[in-house]
């Protein structure tokens, strides 16, 4: 698992991969997607920016964005051409809503996202984590994962954002409570790892080279005031 920035990737012909990068270094926020071979040969970036608009974008090249390979696809017999052709479908699927518990299995055979539940929804990091379970490849753990003291003021600067662009969505989420955030450099790591799928522990342990890339001042984790984020952000950024 090594972490480069994107303007230096050379994927293979049947390629998956991760790309992230830091939004805001004061809040130590971030965003990921997948990073994927497209039948059309071209590497494309598949992402969940933010409430109903998933993008499938061509490969980012700007120096913020790092990547790595998923590592336990890259060996001759593994089956990286069927998961990029699965993200592919799913990244047909843009009415993806936003929320911060998902979906026990978001993604049906076809890469159609079939929950049906409003209360349930992804984010860029569980958007990564369901595609690739939905392949067959599952990378993180989820029943193990815990719930932090600081989950909370995460999702706050998120509804305030809601409420002024989505209040239809913010409605729905209005009483949700969040149990357990998936976090971008967590889902990273466990997603470019050797032997997946991560337990929460591992991926804690093993996210924390890959923060200190990110956000080398290493500023400590901060409440994020709801009033700084303008209506203009996208969640992707928060």
């Amino acid at each position: 698992m090594t972490f480069q920035q994107c303007d230096q990737v050379t994927p293979d012909p049947a390629y998956v991969g991760i790309a992230i990068k830091s939004t805001s270094q004061r809040h130590q926020r971030m965003h990921v997607g997948l990073l994927y071979r497209h039948s059309s040969g071209e590497v494309r970036f598949a992402h969940l920016a933010m409430h109903n608009d998933l993008r499938d974008d061509l490969l980012p090249i700007e120096p913020e964005f790092m990547w790595s390979d998923c590592a336990a696809l890259s060996h001759p017999d593994a089956l990286s051409e069927f998961v990029a052709n699965f993200i592919e479908m799913c990244a047909q699927s843009k009415q993806i809503p936003y929320g911060p518990n998902p979906p026990e299995a978001a993604f049906d055979e076809k890469g159609r996202y079939r929950s049906q539940d409003v209360r349930e929804g992804l984010t860029c990091a569980t958007y990564v984590s369901s595609v690739l379970h939905g392949a067959g490849f599952p990378v993180v753990e989820l029943e193990t994962w815990q719930g932090r003291p600081d989950d909370a003021e995460w999702w706050v600067p998120i509804q305030a954002y809601l409420n002024n662009a989505e209040p239809e969505r913010a409605a729905e989420l209005s009483e949700v409570t969040i149990g357990f955030r998936l976090r971008p450099d967590e889902v990273a790591v466990a997603s470019t790892c050797r032997y997946p799928p991560l337990s929460f522990d591992n991926a804690v342990a093993q996210s924390q080279p890959l923060h200190q890339l990110l956000f080398p001042s290493l500023l400590p984790r901060t409440e994020v005031n709801a009033s700084e984020i303008s209506s203009q952000s996208s969640i992707g950024q928060i």
